[in-house]
């Protein structure tokens, strides 16, 4: 607790020196964990069984699907539109005569 106090009291140079020298060396050190397990991590890499579970045959399939639907949907509202646009033009003539 002496520390403590002794750094409370010096100036606030000193204060910020320490504290900033703290979190440089704190951010090094993590830096350095993080550098080697992400190297661990690359060593346990599988690339075959990563392609395989990437599963890009499936997922062009889905997106066929996907495109399929939606110009299907497109389609719905376009009609959808035109019947709208043709009931406004019909209510209105009628509502005018």
């Amino acid at each position: 607790m002496k520390f403590l106090k002794k750094v409370q009291n010096l100036d606030i140079f000193w204060r910020k020196f320490i504290l900033f020298g703290i979190i440089i060396f704190l951010g090094i050190g993590l830096g350095f964990l993080f550098v080697k397990n992400f190297k661990n991590t690359l060593g346990r890499f599988e690339k075959d069984n990563f392609w395989k579970g990437l599963n890009i045959q499936n997922l062009k399939e889905e997106i066929e699907e996907s495109e399929r639907l939606l110009q299907e949907h497109l389609k719905k509202i376009e009609e959808m539109t035109e019947q709208i646009s043709s009931q406004a033009t019909s209510t209105t003539s009628t509502n005018s005569q």
